[in-house]
């Protein structure tokens, strides 16, 4: 149980139900379960056990801004699908907690990728690229896409921690 895990002066919330692009009849309710309905339970209990500072893990898909403009007030315009929508709702819910005495903070990150091999995009370009293979390239060339990577995620949390008093 996580009251054994008492006291905690900071939780990083990064789970939640991903979509699965083989399932054509994902609804709404089992993102709200896990994603909406999860985050509120995890923020009532973040809060009654003293945790002071709540980082929640969210994505750019909770607003649609075809020209990638990426700014700090940005309100939610989530994408047209559950995931998005509940990743939106979630935040809403963070948000609604930002009077307590528990600094809630959202990230937004944009398409995480770390060491893990598997068959994502950018894994698959490194290694072909290191390998000195052809990389190949789909569509027209005019999609552009931002990439995180996860050690630059977890400096960011870091720094949320380091800098309580800040605002970031």
């Amino acid at each position: 149980s996580l009251n054994e895990t008492l006291p905690i002066d900071a939780l990083i919330h990064c789970a939640a139900k991903l979509p699965n692009p083989k399932s054509e009849n994902e609804n709404d309710d089992a993102y709200n379960s896990i994603n909406v309905r999860g985050t509120e339970n995890l923020l009532y209990w973040a809060k009654t056990a003293g945790v002071k500072i709540f980082l929640y893990i969210s994505g750019t898909g909770v607003f649609e801004d075809s020209a990638n403009n990426f700014e700090e007030n940005l309100s939610n315009n989530p994408r047209s699908n559950p995931y998005h929508r509940s990743k939106a709702n979630a935040e809403t819910i963070c948000q609604s907690y930002t009077n307590s005495e528990m600094r809630v903070i959202i990230f937004r990150i944009s398409a995480p990728f770390g060491y893990v091999k598997n068959n994502s995009v950018i894994p698959k370009f490194i290694l072909r690229a290191k390998s000195n293979q052809n990389i190949e390239l789909w569509g027209s060339g005019n999609r552009s896409q931002i990439f995180t990577f996860t050690e630059d995620i977890g400096l960011a949390c870091r720094l949320v921690f380091i800098n309580k008093s800040e605002g970031i």
